[in-house]
């Protein structure tokens, strides 16, 4: 039988195995890593800034406009024909220069007809010149009449005295006043032949007159064969052929003036408003033009040269015209090309410019002061597409946010991008 003591160290071995593993275990719990909280921190957020400077600007305003011809000429037959005659140039494009002749049209039966009213007008000049002759001869055959009765009167008087006296015969007297009364028939003859021959050379001059109307139109029809281009230009909308006849008012085709351009556009009422109420000068100011072919774009240089006489109700603008350099044709522009133009607006003083983006919601902008936002008040003067001009307390060493965000707000932490 085992003794006492053997037994108890047989019961303390197991004991002391599970103390040592409550120790390990106690160990391990203590120095196991904890975990300690972090205070919070706080957010600094990035954002986009930009500086800014006070300048006077003067933006442009850019409308779309239409090139036209300052002078445009129907070209017409004013008399009826058939067309004898072509110039080789009368073409579509071609450039022809004042003067020139473009088209004839039979003048054959025009001619004669300018001949019969010449030779017409040269028959009554003739008959008028007949007519104050015998005109002339009948004023001086009054004249003589006049002469004759007067004559008569005198040897009327003394025959009366001498018959008085007893010296001469009451038939001498007869005789005397015999003769004076065939003088004064034979003035009052002369008289009225004159007042007929006045009538009739009136009359005559008034024919000689119709005839020489009746030539002028005739030599003007005459003329009117002949098409002639009134100025220098190109040439469009031809439709001809050599042997054609025409009617009077036919359309031969149209002439652009060459050296004439100018630009239509519409100016919107706001920009009008704006302009007329600072006093600003339309007529005269420069403006841009940039005429876009494919990936090549011409700037030409223009005058505002009129304005429209209306407001047009549909479109809410007013026609404008700007009158374009001479040799602008010369660098390929040409009536109808569709072009932008830049049109000075007025001159803000002292504005900020700054992107669209950088206004908040409540219509303030945000600078960027010791690493905090701070709010400052600004006033729009002028929105230029993704571009706004503001007035407000910006100072140029403080940056600007220039992309606002959703809760932004003054004393948020900041830096800049």
């Amino acid at each position: 039988m085992p003794s006492p003591m053997r037994m108890m160290r047989r019961a303390a071995a197991p004991l002391l195995v599970l103390a040592l593993g409550v120790a390990i275990a106690a160990w391990f719990v203590a120095a196991r890593p904890r975990a300690h909280p972090k205070p919070p921190e706080e957010k600094i957020w990035p954002v986009v800034v930009t500086t800014v400077a006070a300048a006077d600007v003067q933006p442009a305003i850019t409308v779309f406009g239409e090139v036209r011809a300052a002078r445009e000429a129907e070209l017409r037959a004013l008399v009826a024909g058939r067309l004898v005659e072509l110039d080789g140039e009368f073409r579509d494009g071609n450039l022809v220069e004042a003067g020139r002749q473009l088209a004839v049209i039979d003048p054959v039966d025009y001619e004669h007809r300018r001949d019969e009213a010449r030779a017409e007008l040269a028959r009554n000049e003739a008959l008028l010149a007949r007519q104050r002759d015998e005109l002339e001869w009948e004023r001086q055959l009054a004249d003589n009449a006049a002469r004759q009765v007067e004559l008569a009167r005198r040897a009327l008087a003394r025959t009366a005295e001498l018959a008085r006296s007893g010296r001469e015969s009451q038939k001498a007297r007869d005789d005397v006043e015999a003769a004076l009364a065939v003088s004064e028939q034979t003035q009052l003859q002369r008289r009225q032949n004159v007042a007929r021959l006045e009538a009739q050379v009136r009359e005559q001059a008034a024919a000689r007159d119709k005839a020489r109307t009746a030539l002028a139109s005739a030599e003007r029809e005459l003329a009117h064969t002949r098409v002639v281009a009134p100025f220098n230009g190109y040439l469009t909308d031809v439709r001809l052929a050599l042997g054609q006849r025409v009617a009077v008012g036919e359309r031969l085709g149209r002439l652009l003036s060459a050296a004439e351009l100018e630009v239509r556009f519409e100016l919107p009422e706001a920009a009008y408003a704006r302009l007329t109420d600072a006093g600003e000068t339309l007529l005269g100011r420069p403006l841009t033009l940039r005429w876009r072919l494919g990936t090549e774009t011409r700037e030409f240089a223009a005058t505002l040269s009129r304005v429209g006489a209306e407001i047009d109700p549909t479109l809410g603008g007013i026609a404008v015209y700007a009158t374009l350099p001479a040799d602008a044709p010369r660098q390929g522009l040409r009536a109808g090309a569709f072009v932008e133009v830049d049109v000075p607006d007025v001159t803000y003083a002292r504005v900020y410019r700054l992107p669209a983006r950088a206004l908040s919601e409540d219509g303030e902008v945000f600078a960027l002061v010791d690493g905090r936002l701070e709010r400052v008040a600004v006033e729009v003067v002028r929105q230029l597409g993704d571009e706004v001009l503001v007035r407000g307390d910006l100072e140029p060493s403080r940056p600007v946010v220039a992309r606002s965000f959703p809760g932004i707000g003054p004393g948020m932490r900041a830096r800049p991008l």
